[in-house]
């Protein structure tokens, strides 16, 4: 048996003939799906709400369609029906014959992937205003610091130019490192040992 619900319809919409698997999943009988308006009986009701949806096959819109049909147990599932006319000797329309194949799960994974990608969406606006606000404290951080250290520098600067001497280039130098340290205790221990 094929996975499809199968139709055909004479060329204003009356239903003609339906498969077994239709009986099976809708629980309609040829008899009580027969008519132009059963369609209505079957479709949800906001998918009967959209423009365009007719009650004959060839009014509705275009060959393709997406839409929720009632199952037999009150449920509705998603189906993707396609149609094509046949047409006689004159290009008038015959016959249309049609298939409806369920694709609610395929429907419900589409759903929760674009649930999914909307939620990472908005975390990654979130993060990226996060870090925005970052990288704007850690600059306003380094040019304080930037500031901090010329101010340094300035004052560093103004210290070497006092300590010049009048007559050279040279800065004075304050007692302190190495060699200061080996005079000091030089000193001491003639001092001590008295050499």
């Amino acid at each position: 048996m094929i996975p499809q619900l199968v139709w055909i319809t004479d060329p204003t919409g009356f239903h003609t003939y339906f498969n077994q698997r239709w009986t099976d999943s809708t629980g309609y009988t040829l008899q009580d799906s027969a008519g132009p308006d059963m369609w209505n009986h079957l479709l949800h009701p906001a998918d009967q709400a959209r423009p365009g949806v007719g009650t004959r096959p060839g009014h509705r819109r275009g060959l393709q369609h997406r839409d929720r049909f009632k199952a037999k147990d009150g449920a509705y599932r998603w189906f993707l029906g396609r149609r094509r006319p046949r047409r006689g000797a004159d290009g008038a329309i015959t016959t249309w014959f049609g298939t409806c194949t369920d694709i609610h799960e395929q429907r419900l994974m589409r759903d929760q992937l674009q649930a999914a990608y909307a939620d990472l969406e908005a975390k990654v606006v979130f993060r990226t205003l996060e870090l925005k606000h970052e990288v704007q404290a850690l600059q306003a951080r380094l040019a304080a610091l930037r500031a901090a250290a010329l101010t340094k520098k300035s004052r560093s600067r103004a210290g070497f130019f006092v300590g010049l001497s009048d007559h050279g280039s040279r800065p004075r130098r304050r007692p302190g490192g190495f060699t200061f340290a080996l005079r000091r205790n030089f000193r001491l221990s003639r001092l001590v040992f008295g050499l």
